[in-house]
């Protein structure tokens, strides 16, 4: 069956090939394959949500590019906002300074800036 040759284990070049054939045939796989592990994991709403953002993007941009740029700019937003999470609950909970945090005397680094799009 075409699904099990796409998936155990991942298979770039076929799913590739797929989508060139048969672009009609590789979104209904994708989207098999995208409700399959939503309904793996018990608590599907957070996975749910996430996945219609994903859409919502793919959907709205212009081009594969830009989707492409909206949804890693979308990961890193979620990344971001662990991060964040994790550091308060770092610093709050346990009431300790993380280590990548502490500045000893006399020690110096270049700043680079990151700019959101």
């Amino acid at each position: 069956m075409l699904a099990d040759q796409l998936l155990h284990p991942f298979d770039f070049d076929a799913w590739m090939n797929l989508a060139k054939v048969s672009p009609r045939e590789f979104e209904e796989y994708r989207q098999l394959v995208i409700e399959h592990t939503i309904q793996s994991y018990g608590n599907s709403l957070h996975l749910r949500r996430l996945q219609f953002r994903i859409d919502a993007e793919r959907f709205r941009a212009r081009t594969p590019l830009n989707a492409c740029l909206r949804l890693s700019a979308l990961m890193w937003d979620e990344f971001l906002d662990l991060n964040s999470a994790l550091h308060q609950f770092t610093h709050g909970c346990l009431n300790a300074e993380p280590k990548y945090l502490s500045v000893t005397e006399g020690s110096s680094a270049k700043v680079i800036p990151f700019h959101r799009h």
